[in-house]
């Protein structure tokens, strides 16, 4: 199968999960939209108003000078403010942190007995979570850790190569072709790890690293495939992010749009993810599917070595 004919299949497969179980599948959806959905605009509108008092705080320290009697006051006013903002940043990160751990589980365990034919019903399904949490718990803790690590190394190799490109036309380029092909890298990366995370949630003899590595070994033949979703899920939030950016700063820069505009993102964002998670549930059992088809073709090569006619010992 053509690789793009392959993607575009996939994705239509995923479009169509909810429609082929709605008794199981909406449920399911709300359980993971509500939760999200309220936790990022929580976080919206709690981080906004701190950050802009701690920025209003900066301006004003900037602008006293270290003998005014209100520079200690604004100082010490700045310092409660950063505790603040880091605790509820904290409090919030960790809440959705959790939330998005249980709700990857739900997506993509519905996600597969829809896709396989299978019934079963919600309170079947968050009996099946309750047995089988810890195993993808790991497993996105080590993706956590692969990000940040990948984010840290390309951000600080791109920084180090713009401060030393010294107005150099040549060196921009070449800094903005590494950004992109880093880019492109972590979306072949992620897929990978993605794939690892379904594994965990679907295998619960597997989970960690050896998930990571089992799911490069299961792609095997359908990189390329797996390399253009994730191509094209990075295009479509790219351009959610763009065009957020877009009515922010040029179409409607008053503060009531850009609010409402956010709080749209945040949902969208949340139902992109979503649908992002039942896209690489639908790519694993295609690339399970090859694969067995691999496995019964290579067993096929074994058996016509075996020779037919009786072997006659020499005399």
């Amino acid at each position: 199968m053509d690789s793009r004919s392959g993607v575009m299949t996939i994705l239509r497969e995923a479009m169509s999960i909810p429609k082929r179980n709605k008794k199981l599948m909406i449920p399911v959806m709300l359980l993971v939209f509500i939760p999200s959905s309220f936790v990022l605009m929580g976080n919206y509108v709690s981080i906004i108003p701190l950050l802009l008092n701690f920025i209003i705080k900066l301006y004003l320290l900037s602008s006293n000078h270290a003998s005014n009697p209100e520079f200690y006051d604004i100082l010490v006013g700045l310092k409660k403010d950063a505790e603040t903002l880091l605790h509820v940043d904290m409090v919030f990160t960790i809440s959705l942190y959790i939330i998005s751990v249980f709700s990857m589980i739900l997506i993509i365990h519905a996600t597969s007995m829809v896709h396989s034919g299978k019934q079963l019903t919600i309170r079947d399904l968050l009996s099946m979570i309750k047995r089988r949490w810890k195993g993808p718990l790991v497993t996105r803790v080590y993706f956590t850790i692969l990000y940040i690590g990948y984010t840290v190394l390309s951000v600080s190799f791109i920084s180090i190569l713009m401060l030393n490109a010294t107005g150099s036309i040549g060196m921009y380029v070449f800094g903005g072709f590494i950004a992109l092909v880093a880019r492109l890298l972590y979306a072949y990366l992620a897929m990978v790890w993605t794939m690892g995370l379904v594994i965990s949630v679907l295998d619960d003899s597997c989970c960690g690293l050896e998930a990571m590595g089992r799911a490069g070994e299961l792609i095997r033949g359908k990189r390329l495939q797996g390399f253009f979703i994730a191509f094209i899920l990075l295009c479509v939030d790219t351009v959610l992010i763009g065009g957020y950016s877009l009515i922010v700063s040029k179409i409607h820069p008053q503060l009531e749009v850009q609010k409402a505009s956010a709080m749209l993102m945040l949902n969208v964002s949340v139902l992109l993810k979503i649908f992002s998670q039942m896209v690489y549930t639908v790519f694993y059992h295609d690339c399970k599917r090859s694969q067995g088809k691999l496995d019964e073709e290579l067993r096929g090569m074994i058996y016509t070595r075996v020779p037919t006619s009786p072997i006659v010992d020499e005399v």
